[in-house]
């Protein structure tokens, strides 16, 4: 009798750890699927928001590159107006060079017509 007792006892014991371990097994299972669910999900939202971050840079790099663009052009626009005014200045300088070579001209007439002058004299 007693040994039946015993067995009861410990097949009692056995099946209420076999449940525990059951019960204990299933919350491991859940946690583990819960953790997982939650790395994958991180996972993904990181990825999606390194993509996100690499569009910005690609379009702020694009507006960038279109501003130097533009940049570029006006930049065009400025050294070709500064070079017509340089153009204008050149035939400016060119004309007074000119004026002064004619006052030279002058200046040795001047002289040569004194000396004539003088020599009447």
């Amino acid at each position: 009798m007693k040994n039946k007792k015993e067995n009861k006892l410990s097949d009692k014991f056995s099946r209420e750890e076999k449940i525990e371990r059951d019960k204990m097994f299933l919350m491991g299972t859940g946690v583990c699927f819960f953790m997982t669910l939650i790395f994958v999900l991180w996972i993904f939202n990181l990825s999606s928001f390194w993509k996100n971050q690499a569009r910005e840079q690609e379009n702020k790099e694009g507006n960038a590159f279109l501003e130097d663009l533009l940049n570029i052009k006006t930049l065009g626009k400025e050294i070709g107006q500064d070079m017509n005014e340089i153009k204008e200045k050149l035939t400016d300088i060119q004309k007074q060079q000119e004026e002064v070579e004619k006052n030279k001209i002058d200046q040795e007439e001047i002289e040569i017509l004194k000396e004539k002058l003088e020599e009447k004299n």
